[in-house]
């Protein structure tokens, strides 16, 4: 008979000088086998229920710095391990003070700047989105693409 036990599961173990019996082996056998089937049905059990109530939520922090390019030759880009659904853009202005927010929304094919009220073009992907100013005029600033400033985005999804 074994003189210890393991801390969690009680399974014996034995000292040189311990007599080995059989039904110690079938008893931890037991337990074993009882942990493991408890084990796969609670993995069961969270595949149902993400199966039933929708994916993982994802989100990402980061930021870029502005190359002063615009239009639909240059545009922007973000790209995520995981589908975006909805990404926001913020700015700093000269002064320190923010900037209006973009709004980026999945299912949308324009987006706004931060500095302006102009319109962006949005083209999603499977993992990103990218963005170009619409205007025949474009301006760095209304792609949220002015050089040397940082914007600091916030973007959420799921897994997939």
């Amino acid at each position: 008979m074994a003189s210890n036990h393991t801390q969690h599961f009680a399974l014996n173990r034995w000292d040189l000088n311990d007599q080995i019996i059989m039904d110690d082996f079938n008893d931890d056998n037991a337990k074993i086998d009882a942990a493991l089937h408890n084990n796969a049905a609670a993995l069961s059990a969270l595949q149902t229920t993400l199966n039933t109530h929708g994916k993982l939520t994802r989100f990402t922090y980061g930021s870029y710095v502005g190359t002063g390019e615009s239009g639909q030759n240059h545009p922007n880009s973000l790209t995520f391990d995981f589908y975006p659904m909805f990404i926001i853009i913020m700015s700093r202005a000269a002064q320190g003070r923010d900037q209006s927010p973009c709004f980026m929304m999945r299912g949308e094919t324009v987006g706004n700047s931060t500095k302006t009220a102009a319109s962006i073009n949005l083209i999603w992907s499977d993992n990103g989105v990218s963005w170009y100013d619409v205007d025949s005029f474009s301006k760095p600033e209304n792609q949220n693409n002015t050089e040397g400033v940082t914007y600091h985005y916030l973007a959420f999804g799921e897994a997939r």
